[in-house]
């Protein structure tokens, strides 16, 4: 297992890397750019993935708790298993993704997040009307919230 606890990773460039099961707890990797990062079953609490690039990455089951994820995007990640409780999705793209298996999701989480027609919500959620609007519309309202 691969320990990065903290690391401060910012503006970080891989594609395709293997870092099953890392932990990566409380690490900062503001403006990542992990593409087809395979993270399944990794630890990300708390850590900082504000504006970071996770284009089809690998999170399946990945703890996500209380991570950062401001301004993420998440298209064609794998996010089944992944457990989201208190993460902040403030404008995280969920364009596309299936997010109907995540774990910890709340409504409000949701409603600050970026979506569309593809996108996938648990059952006991509602898909956000914002959704139907294109993104950057969506990202538009969301800047002019108090």
């Amino acid at each position: 297992m691969v320990s990065l606890m903290g690391a401060e990773l910012r503006y970080l460039f891989m594609t395709g890397a293997n870092l099953q099961g890392a932990d990566l707890q409380r690490t900062n990797l503001v403006e990542a750019e992990l593409f087809r990062v395979q993270l399944q079953e990794a630890n990300l609490q708390e850590a900082y993935l504000g504006s970071a690039y996770l284009g089809e990455a690998g999170l399946r089951g990945t703890q996500l708790q209380h991570a950062q994820l401001y301004n993420v995007d998440l298209q064609g990640a794998d996010l089944t298993g992944a457990n989201l409780e208190g993460a902040e999705l403030f404008e995280a793209n969920l364009a596309g993704v299936d997010v109907s298996k995540a774990i910890g999701l709340t409504q409000e989480q949701l409603e600050v997040a970026l979506g569309d027609y593809k996108s996938q919500v648990p059952n006991y959620l509602e898909r956000p009307e914002a959704w139907s609007v294109p993104i950057e519309e969506q990202r538009s309202r969301l800047t002019q919230l108090p």
